[in-house]
């Protein structure tokens, strides 16, 4: 476990995570992860499930947009993960250890789980109604994945919107209590002072859950 944020700058950290794709607990999550590439043809499209954190075992889920460049396995990691190299996952991290949120007890995602770059390929597209009716199977496989799911924490407004559509796109899917929070970006806890409070609120009511 890193005691530091954006850890996924040691290259061999990143080796070594990968070596454990196929660790139980998330063995599952990254089958699904092997899935959405091979049907996208694009072997770094959707970013592996971090093996530092609670996989399948995880009873609280942090849902954002889509992948930023640094999750790419083009670009950075290949993980959606707290430890990647920019300042949004570093915000992650600090909000998780200053909440005392364990990270074995979470698990991170995207509405869209596919990272979407821009025309330029240096930053991502903001994902669009057709991108979410897309990827909604994909997050209703991950639920399924996640016996244990007590609470989500979609991150921003299109994280909110995406997890409302699926909550109400069938009677058969269960309501899971939802704590929603601005997204942890740098720009908008830099431009809102009371983003970081209200993100750091709702993992401290996580990591209270008995």
């Amino acid at each position: 476990m890193s005691v530091n944020p954006k850890a996924h700058r040691d290259p061999d950290l990143v080796k070594r995570k990968l070596a454990r794709l196929q660790a139980p607990h998330v063995a599952g999550l990254n089958a699904m992860v092997r899935d959405i590439n091979r049907r996208r043809a694009d072997d770094g499209a959707a970013p592996w499930f971090d093996p530092a954190d609670g996989g399948t075992d995880a009873d609280v889920l942090l849902l954002l947009e889509c992948p930023g460049p640094r999750a790419s396995a083009h670009k950075g990691s290949g993980f959606v993960s707290a430890d990647n190299d920019d300042q949004t996952a570093a915000n992650i991290f600090t909000l998780l250890h200053d909440a005392q949120l364990d990270r074995k007890r979470i698990v991170i995602w995207n509405v869209v789980p596919w990272y979407l770059p821009s025309a330029d390929g240096k930053s991502t597209k903001n994902a669009k109604p057709a991108d979410v009716v897309e990827a909604e199977p994909w997050l209703d496989n991950l639920v399924t994945l996640l016996p244990g799911l007590r609470l989500v924490v979609p991150m921003g407004a299109p994280a909110l919107s995406g997890w409302m559509k699926y909550l109400t796109g069938s009677p058969q899917r269960a309501l899971l209590p939802t704590l929603a929070v601005p997204h942890p970006s740098p720009q908008r806890l830099n431009t809102d002072t009371g983003a970081r409070s209200r993100i750091l609120n709702a993992f401290t009511q996580a990591a209270t859950l008995g």
